[in-house]
């Protein structure tokens, strides 16, 4: 019998080939579930890096369980409703709220800004009586009904105002960065225009934020957000001042002790609790204590701490390969 040697070392190598580059992906798929990570929120704004930095760790490794990605305004700070997740929150209402709600495995730990400032601490001086304006904006999922209308109505509101302060600098979300009718009302008023980018995996995020943040005495925004408070962490005088864009929009919020949803308007929620923060009230002081109670400083951890939280420890980076 005659052996076809072309033949048989094409079929050798084309079986070869085929072995190598199935163990190829399996080992990728496997290492995927440990490296690279992906979850969209824990890359938002940057947070993935920014806690990466802070641990100093050096390998890609995912977090295990999912970052509250920003001041939330119905008291829980999960947007995920998958229970079996891991969840790592702000303070203790939305730790409170979460497991009010069904979520078993709940750790606050603080707002990734808190590391930030941990760990970037550029020298930025800021020009006296400057104002940086952060009003609210659209959403992926929550479009303005007429935004230019809406950011028209805001200005006017500022410009009541303006005459306290010196620079005035306003800074947009990116959909409304990209919108030339929206940028145009405040260039011809004479503000500075700027935006943080894109907040899906940029790194560059909250650095932009706290540079910008950095350069202005003053900050203040329409509505209790995000912003607010981290400016306020900052020590900087910020209020709120101005129409609400999105005041017909009625938020749930959870009693944890009863577990009751209070259907309410979250400006005049969060205006009874924090009264001192409008414009009216102010003072022209600057109420840190409030912005390291709502962003849950005294939850900060270790970077040893959040390296065992994270599962980002030797061993426990070993028992997931050899399990």
């Amino acid at each position: 019998m005659t052996v076809n040697n072309s033949s048989f070392q094409t079929n050798f190598k084309n079986f070869v080939y085929k072995k190598r580059r199935n163990t190829y992906h399996f080992i990728r798929f496997y290492l995927k579930k440990i490296f690279w990570e992906d979850n969209e929120d824990n890359l938002y704004y940057g947070h993935y890096n920014i806690l990466k930095t802070y641990t100093k760790s050096l390998m890609p490794l995912k977090i295990d369980g999912e970052v509250q990605h920003g001041w939330n305004a119905d008291n829980s700070g999960i947007a995920n409703p998958d229970r079996s997740k891991k969840y790592y929150v702000f303070n203790e209402v939305n730790k409170k709220t979460s497991l009010s709600l069904g979520y078993k495995n709940v750790v606050a730990i603080g707002s990734p800004f808190i590391y930030l400032c941990d760990i970037y601490k550029p020298k930025i001086s800021f020009s006296p009586k400057s104002l940086l304006l952060f009003p609210d904006h659209s959403t992926e999922w929550d479009k303005l009904k007429d935004p230019v209308k809406s950011y028209k109505k805001y200005l006017n509101c500022i410009k009541n105002i303006d005459h306290n302060f010196g620079k005035i600098t306003v800074s947009l979300y990116y959909i409304e960065y990209s919108n030339e009718k929206i940028k145009n009302l405040f260039k011809n008023q004479g503000y500075e225009i700027i935006t943080m980018g894109h907040k899906d995996n940029n790194p560059n995020f909250l650095y932009n934020f706290y540079n910008a943040v950095s350069r202005h005495e003053y900050v203040t925004s329409n509505t209790y957000s995000t912003p607010i408070f981290y400016s306020l962490f900052m020590k900087k005088k910020a209020f709120i001042y101005g129409n609400n864009m999105h005041d017909n929009i009625k938020w749930h919020f959870i009693e944890p002790e009863s577990k009751k949803k209070i259907r309410t308007n979250f400006y005049e929620h969060y205006k009874n609790i924090y009264p001192e923060l409008i414009w009216e009230n102010f003072r022209h002081k600057s109420y840190m204590t409030i912005g390291q109670k709502e962003l849950g400083f005294e939850h900060k951890k270790s970077p040893g701490e959040l390296i065992k939280l994270f599962g980002w420890s030797w061993k426990q980076i070993l028992s997931k390969i050899l399990i």
